[in-house]
């Protein structure tokens, strides 16, 4: 889906960079011309588009460290699911009477994980927004640092169309968010009832 500022919005985030770009004139005793605008501008420009693009590569990369930590998450999960699930399903010393220590074991890693996965989409979807935010004022200040360099003199403090950046809507993010923690919550489900049928019913 495609977001982008509205020219009211761009409107007002011009009239403040060339107010900041005035003000550092002024205290750098630099006569308020033109030309002397343009050329503060594109410095100012220039290194607040190199700002947000840094900022973002560290945000995706934390992103990327998310991602990884939950398939780590999931992956523990899985093996502590599964090494519990062969011993009982080995076991001769494990009866019916055991089977709420089993449950126990499984319930608090299940806990453990969901609350962790839970955590890191939430850190996600936060540096998702933030990434978006910053996006759409880098967008704009592209185009007009490319404006300026190519009109020069003639070029005029105005507001662009539009930038349109994608973003995921919020119904796709909760989508992700909800199915990852339903799947959890249904596997801590399923894995004490399958160690309870295991336990009590093979000893019947």
């Amino acid at each position: 889906m495609g977001v982008g500022v509205t020219r009211r919005q761009g409107r007002d985030e011009l009239d403040e960079a060339l107010d900041e770009i005035k003000n550092v004139l002024w205290i750098m005793g630099t006569e308020v011309s033109h030309q002397s605008c343009c050329k503060e501008a594109l410095e100012v420009w220039q290194e607040k588009e190199a700002l947000f693009t840094s900022r973002n590569d560290r945000r995706r990369k934390q992103i990327s460290y998310c991602q990884t930590e939950i398939y780590q998450l999931v992956g523990f999960y899985s093996v502590f699911q599964g090494v519990l699930f062969t011993a009982v399903a080995q076991s001769t010393n494990l009866k019916c009477n055991n089977r709420w220590t089993v449950i126990l074991l499984s319930a608090l890693a299940s806990v453990v994980i969901v609350i962790g996965v839970f955590l890191k989409l939430k850190s996600i979807k936060e540096f998702k927004d933030l990434i978006y935010d910053d996006e759409v004022f880098r967008r704009v200040l592209v185009k007009w640092i490319l404006r300026l360099k190519e009109t020069g003199e003639k070029f005029v403090f105005k507001v662009d169309e539009p930038s349109e950046v994608f973003k995921t809507t919020p119904f796709e993010l909760n989508a992700s968010f909800l199915t990852v923690i339903l799947a959890l919550v249904s596997l801590s489900v399923v894995f004490p009832v399958t160690f309870d049928r295991i336990l009590c019913n093979s000893n019947k």
